[in-house]
Parts: C-alpha cells; structure tokens; sequence
C-alpha cells in the first residue's frame, strides 16, 4: 500500500507487472524439479495465465474507475491464487508418489 505514495502510481504498474512477469515461470519450476506434484503444475500454469494476464490489465489501464477495479481484481486473485497454489504444491506429500521414478529422481535408494 505505500509504493504507490512514495513511487507514483505510473511505477507501481511498472513493477506489479515486472514482477508478475518474473512470478510465473519461476511458480512453475516446483513441478519440474520434483517438489510439487500434476496438480500444482497445472495450477500454477493455469493461475499463473490468469494473474499475468490480470497484472497486464492493471499496467494498461492507468486512470478512472476501471483502473481501480481492475487493480481490485488482480488484489483478490492474487489471494486466491496463493489460496488454492500453496495446497496444491504439498500434494504430492499428501497423496504421495511411490513410484520407482520418484525414488530415483529424488536419490532414494530401494
């Protein structure tokens, strides 16, 4: 709340979308190196598409009302969005993957 008092509004898009522009491919990288599961890729890849293209939103449209609410909209779906990504990257501890390929990806011995 303070970055758009001390920095401007104008580089507060800015960084909203740099940073939503560094997010989603790093939130994807949990599935690829074994530590979330199916589920967190895919809503990582889902929800990720949804807040960049959200984050691009707030960037384009800089004045009025809907400026306002499309900055409200990218504020509640980034709590949504940790809401259901962080369950879903603890998945694979719930539901387990006992497979040969875990053990061997993960340096379990048999």
């Amino acid at each position: 709340p303070m970055l758009p008092v001390v920095a401007g509004p104008d580089a507060t898009r800015n960084q909203i979308l740099a940073y939503s522009i560094v997010l989603v491919p790093l939130a994807v990288v949990p599935a690829f190196i074994g530590l979330g599961g199916w589920a967190y890729g895919a809503a990582s890849i889902v929800l990720g598409a949804v807040f960049l293209a959200l984050a691009i939103n707030v960037w384009r449209i800089r004045e009025g009302r809907e400026a306002d609410q499309a900055c409200k909209r990218l504020f509640w779906f980034s709590i949504l969005y940790l809401y259901v990504c962080s369950p879903c990257c603890s998945q694979r501890a719930r539901f387990g993957d006992y497979s040969h390929e875990a053990d061997v990806r993960h340096g379990v011995a048999r």
